[in-house]
């Protein structure tokens, strides 16, 4: 018999949308076909090496056989049956075994960022993980999560651009982000070389 997984407050701050956690995924993929592919591993796959994922209902993505029903947590096997196909538009909800003629936006899907950030990090091997993550000494980050904002304007720069930001361009972008604050450039470029496997 399946364990059932443990239940999220639905209404919490922490669900990100999965087309936000799909731009964190392409930088360290290098293809937007394989970041979406490895989202929908972890959202089918339980915590730690996993994500649960949660829909809210809403317009015309309502279940009309449900018409009550806001939110709900949706369980692993979901994501057995469907898959998230990346478009030019943004990211869509396939059945393989239909076609992609099926696909539908993947719009109030939403995935837990708690179970995110720890099942990425354990996708890469632990000597690249200390280089990005290994704290330079003298005080602590004000902003633990800059990482995940330098990874987000770097994808959107290449993009825009069609070339990876320097590391001065990420440390300006992060100074008016963060109140002014960035980290070293060294610890960025230790960054930018995870990202893009150099």
């Amino acid at each position: 018999m399946k364990k059932r997984q443990a239940k999220l407050p639905l209404d919490d701050p922490r669900w990100a949308p999965l087309d936000d956690l799909h731009g964190l995924l392409i930088p360290r993929t290098g293809n937007r076909d394989l970041a979406a592919h490895d989202l929908t591993k972890l959202l089918a796959t339980p915590p730690p090496r996993g994500v649960r994922s949660m829909r809210r209902y809403f317009g015309r993505y309502r279940d009309l056989s449900r018409p009550d029903l806001e939110r709900e947590q949706l369980e692993f096997s979901f994501w057995e049956e469907h898959a998230l196909s990346s478009w030019s538009d943004g990211l869509c909800i396939v059945r393989p075994k239909q076609g992609v003629g099926q696909a539908i936006r993947a719009v109030g899907i939403y995935a837990w960022k708690p179970d995110f950030d720890k099942a990425v990090l354990g996708l890469a091997p632990a000597m690249e993980i200390e280089a990005v993550v290994r704290s330079r000494p003298g005080p602590k980050s004000r902003y633990p999560f800059w990482r995940f904002e330098a990874a987000a304007f770097a994808h959107d720069f290449y993009k825009k651009k069609k070339r990876t930001p320097t590391a001065g361009e990420i440390a300006e972008h992060l100074q008016l982000t963060c109140d002014g604050w960035a980290p070293d450039e060294s610890d960025i470029r230790d960054l930018l070389r995870f990202l893009i496997h150099e």
